[in-house]
């Protein structure tokens, strides 16, 4: 897995997003731009934020969003 699909920049895009994702890249953009995040986010060097998006979901979490 590339490293660089987990991250995510405050002005520019790493990929092509297509349909619903450039809408949600764009959230995501703003979230960690204010700050609004968990303690899982970790921030790198050249401001990147590494989000652990295709990081399988524990079951704790899946049932959460299940079930919330």
């Amino acid at each position: 897995m590339d490293r660089g699909d987990q991250r995510m920049y405050g002005t520019c895009s790493f990929s092509q997003p297509l349909g619903s994702q450039v809408q949600a890249h764009r959230q995501m953009q703003m979230m960690v731009k204010l700050g609004i995040y968990g303690p899982e986010v970790k921030m790198l060097e050249d401001n990147a934020a590494d989000y652990l998006s295709r990081k399988p979901l524990i079951r704790q979490e899946h049932a959460a969003i299940m079930y919330a």
